[in-house]
């Protein structure tokens, strides 16, 4: 394989974007810091860089909540340097016009033709729900990661999520006539199965570099297992899929949902040997910190192994979150990365990290602040002097 390609975002445009009316920023570094106090917008900044990168926020923000306030829409765009080619992006959204997609300006009509242009890895402290907050959390983050992989996931799970849609309204009516059921659940089925053996093949070639950065981060003092569970075990198989959704129709309609399908599935991580014992149940704060920085480092490196390109990093006010072990092993992990974007409320933080990098990459830092402008208050984004 050859080497993976460097990508770059040379220029950056938001208009109506949360507190920022309009932001032109050209950047020539490949370490980029924005600097500021709280509510001063830099963790916008980043959230933009995702909406152009993953059509949604980090953050999971709303469309209408990613508008600025009195506005009816937003825009943001990049241009991207990929090696030799260049490469613009630009992501809409307004009340009445819906999302707008371009790829080099040219409209695109379907999603999966847009994500995984910029491939993205986003470290930030709302993380940490990956591993403590409820299974849709982790459902959601094998959504994204393969999503960005794989156009044909992202179809097929959008296809599947009008499909539910359409099988949950008929229950909510109580429909009991099975021929109405009978074309939903079978392209359930099929949906599902694809969708579960991209799962399963995923997990099993993604551990090995989780147990990795585990140990890694660790020195070797965790040693956590992933496990993915479908919620129909046979469910790669869509006969086995269809009978599942047959047998349980009566609880469906007494429950007015679908109980069973890939929207139910769990990502689980436990000792191992242990697949009963969840990690939630028996893991101190530290040791779910990190899970949660192993399972993004190891995303890094797997997009980099298998899209072969080094991915962009965002790092949304994260150091102040780690313990000072944590903080030296991701500050080492970071030495081998290509550009990326922190926020932070001063570079305090981060002597270490840029003594280490020896300014081996060049550095810009901008700076926040609030000025008085036609007599409101605007945030202000200033490149500091190198």
């Amino acid at each position: 394989m050859s080497k993976p390609q460097a990508l770059r975002v040379r220029h950056l445009k938001l208009a109506n974007f949360r507190v920022f009316e309009s932001l032109d920023l050209d950047f020539e570094g490949d370490i980029i810091f924005f600097i500021g106090q709280n509510g001063m917008g830099k963790t916008s900044i980043l959230e933009a860089i995702s909406v152009i990168a993953l059509v949604r926020s980090f953050r999971q923000a709303k469309d209408q909540d990613l508008i600025r306030w009195g506005e009816e829409h937003y825009a943001v765009s990049a241009d991207i340097k990929e090696d030799s080619q260049n490469l613009h992006l630009h992501a809409a959204y307004g009340l009445k016009q819906g999302r707008r997609l371009l790829v080099n300006r040219e409209k695109v009509t379907k999603l999966a033709d847009y994500m995984g242009r910029l491939p993205l890895v986003v470290f930030s402290p709302e993380d940490l729900e990956i591993v403590q907050g409820g299974p849709q959390e982790r459902r959601r983050f094998l959504d994204i990661v393969l999503s960005t992989l794989m156009p044909l996931y992202l179809e097929s799970l959008q296809k599947y999520q009008r499909v539910l849609k359409q099988r949950n309204a008929l229950l909510q009516r109580l429909i009991r006539d099975p021929l109405m059921y009978r074309a939903l659940d079978e392209e359930l089925a099929r949906l599902g199965a694809i969708l579960i053996q991209k799962r399963r093949e995923f997990v099993q070639n993604y551990l090995p570099n989780l147990k990795n950065y585990l140990h890694f981060i660790s020195n070797g003092q965790d040693n956590w297992e992933m496990t993915y569970q479908p919620s129909i075990p046979e469910g790669d198989e869509p006969m086995q899929y269809l009978k599942t959704l047959e047998k349980g129709f009566e609880y469906d309609l007494k429950t007015k949902k679908t109980n069973w399908g890939i929207h139910r599935d769990r990502l689980l991580f436990h000792p191992p040997q242990k697949p009963e014992t969840e990690l939630l149940q028996i893991a101190s704060q530290g040791q779910k910190r990190t899970l949660v920085l192993a399972l993004k480092m190891a995303q890094y490196s797997y997009f980099t192994q298998v899209l072969n390109k080094i991915p962009l990093l965002l790092v949304d006010d994260v150091l102040n979150e780690l313990d000072l072990s944590r903080r030296q092993a991701f500050v080492r992990f970071l030495q081998s990365v290509g550009q990326a974007f922190f926020t932070t409320t001063d570079l305090g933080e981060m002597h270490t990290f840029l003594r280490e990098k020896n300014l081996a990459m060049a550095v810009e830092v901008f700076t926040l602040s609030k000025k008085e402008k036609e007599q409101n208050k605007t945030v202000v984004v200033e490149k500091l002097p190198s």
